[in-house]
């Protein structure tokens, strides 16, 4: 199924349209467009954030990825599906480390650019410890059933909490109470 997500990702760049693809369970605090580093063709979270956006020894992760339209992104899609023949029966995120690790972006000339896991939390089953730069929480990122539950839900008790913190929030809720 992943590959042919990617077959359609590549049908709306060559279409001429940009996209932002992410998991349905990403959670939005902030509007992310503003943190998109400006001009980037391929924008994308990582598993590990080494503290350069265009560090190749970030961890790529495919689960919120903003690519611009054009011929070199359309390009290396076209790359990517191809070389799912290389590594048959692998998943397209590993397809991806693979080519990614091998320099093929910067030779087709689509730099990627990796997101701050501090402002693009979830990953790796981290969170943020500052909740006001918080654009996006991947909540059920961690691995096994259990932490799913507890480390997911976590960010979700969290983030609700924190947004009763934010000034005049909490009056206006009460106000509206009042009136029903």
């Amino acid at each position: 199924m992943m590959w042919w997500r990617n077959r359609l990702q590549q049908c709306v760049l060559e279409l001429g349209y940009s996209f932002l693809f992410m998991d349905m369970d990403i959670l939005w605090f902030h509007s992310l467009f503003p943190r998109l580093p400006a001009g980037a063709k391929v924008v994308m979270l990582s598993d590990f954030f080494v503290g350069d956006p265009d560090s190749p020894n970030n961890y790529p992760n495919g689960r919120l990825l903003y690519v611009r339209s054009s011929p070199a992104t359309v390009a290396f899609y076209e790359h990517w599906q191809a070389s799912c023949a290389r590594f048959l029966g692998k998943h397209e995120q590993y397809v991806f480390d693979m080519i990614f690790k091998e320099g093929v972006a910067m030779t087709i000339g689509t730099a990627m650019r990796f997101l701050d896991t501090v402002v693009f939390g979830g990953v790796a089953c981290t969170a943020s410890k500052d909740l006001g730069r918080v654009a996006t929480m991947h909540t059920n990122y961690c691995v096994g059933q259990e932490n799913k539950l507890f480390g997911g839900g976590t960010a979700g008790v969290d983030a609700r909490g924190f947004s009763w913190r934010v000034p005049g929030r909490r009056q206006a809720h009460r106000r509206a109470k009042d009136r029903g």
